[in-house]
């Protein structure tokens, strides 16, 4: 995310969550990102994108980008696992078209 947060001009932040490994514990979390304002949240992990997509039909002024498998709809893009730098690279993109950056 920081390689990303060079290459685009947006700004990056990390929120970790702590407690129980359970969407239930992680959807706080992600309300948070969307309470600060975020453009777009990246989630990574079965139990963030999980919470991402709890969230993300009621927050269509978002847009989450999540790494892993499943459907992408409206406002939530999947950038499917593969390796470190195939999903960097992906990532880098989506944010590149996603903020309108280069």
């Amino acid at each position: 995310m920081q390689e990303a947060s060079r290459s685009t001009r947006v700004r990056v932040s990390f929120l970790p969550a702590t407690g129980p490994d359970t969407r239930a514990n992680v959807v706080p979390y992600v309300n948070s990102l969307v309470q600060e304002q975020c453009s777009v949240v990246v989630a990574v992990g079965a139990t963030p994108v999980q919470a991402v997509r709890a969230v993300a039909p009621r927050q269509k002024q978002v847009r989450f980008v999540v790494v892993g498998d499943g459907p992408g709809s409206a406002n939530v893009s999947v950038v499917r696992k593969g390796d470190q730098s195939e999903v960097r690279d992906r990532i880098r993109g989506l944010l590149t078209s996603l903020t309108g950056t280069s």
